[in-house]
């Protein structure tokens, strides 16, 4: 039903107990305090502009907490890694080598089950990577779809 795919820091289920404490400690203490705390996790802290961070710290807490809470609380009882093998399309999967938020590794597994699948690793990347690495990541999906599908994309 899709042509091609691109995930950016996007592993297949965020199994474990970090997120569903975050959301614990959000609702005794608020969203902006919590999500603040582990900041260094999503962008690399004294690399990126401090606005940067201030707009994704106001967006996020723009969110309504009982939906966050149900959202995310899906993904932490949700692991997908055995469905990935049922995408059928060229599949660029862009990974953040430093990824503190779910796990390294699960991007490598996801190429290795996904079929005509490619990794790209940025080292020390955090979490957040379209949010501060805009460029390259635009870079890399336009190669990527250069490459598969070069009639469509000039160069």
């Amino acid at each position: 039903r899709v042509q091609s795919l691109v995930l950016y820091g996007s592993a297949p289920g965020f199994k474990g107990a970090q997120g569903k404490r975050w959301l614990a400690d959000a609702a005794v203490r608020g969203m902006r305090p919590v999500f603040s705390e582990p900041i260094n996790d999503r962008f690399p802290i004294g690399e990126v502009d401090q606005r940067l961070v201030d707009w994704f710290m106001d967006e996020i807490c723009k969110n309504d907490l009982a939906w966050i809470t149900r959202y995310m609380g899906y993904w932490t009882d949700t692991e997908f890694m055995d469905e990935v093998a049922r995408i059928g399309c060229p599949t660029l999967i862009i990974a953040p080598g430093a990824e503190p938020i779910g796990s390294v590794s699960a991007y490598a597994e996801m190429n290795k089950r996904t079929r005509d699948s490619q990794v790209i690793t940025y080292a020390n990347a955090r979490h957040n990577i379209c949010d501060y690495l805009p460029d390259a990541c635009v870079a890399d999906a336009l190669a990527f779809y250069r490459k598969h599908f070069p009639a469509e994309i000039p160069a």
